[in-house]
């Protein structure tokens, strides 16, 4: 699988919250350096957490602004939007053999 299919399948379990990919898609190893509340998050577990945070107030969809993706890396710009906001968001992947195992990500100040 490329990363730029790894990435679109990794933002679509945010949207779908079929969780059960999650062990298909998402390495034991994985590494989420953005985490919650400052706190970086490890493994299959700390993915499920940060999708049940996201989708903890109700459903959201995801558009992707913009993805660059080579070799075994993807950086994505994300709208999330839910019945109560619109984030923007800039997200960095890593995969190895089509699984992720690094995340590092930051939202983008609102515009005027």
């Amino acid at each position: 699988m490329t990363a730029e299919a790894a990435v679109r399948a990794v933002l679509a379990i945010f949207e779908t919250g079929e969780l059960e990919r999650i062990d298909d898609l998402v390495d034991e190893a994985y590494v989420d350096h953005q985490g919650l509340d400052g706190k970086a998050l490890h493994g299959r577990d700390g993915f499920r957490r940060v999708v049940e945070a996201v989708r903890a107030n109700g459903r959201v969809e995801l558009e992707i602004e913009g993805l660059l993706a080579a070799d075994d890396r993807a950086a994505v710009r994300v709208a999330w939007r839910s019945e109560a906001s619109v984030r923007h968001t800039i997200e960095l992947f890593r995969f190895v053999d089509g699984r992720l195992v690094e995340h590092r990500g930051a939202e983008l100040p609102k515009q005027a």
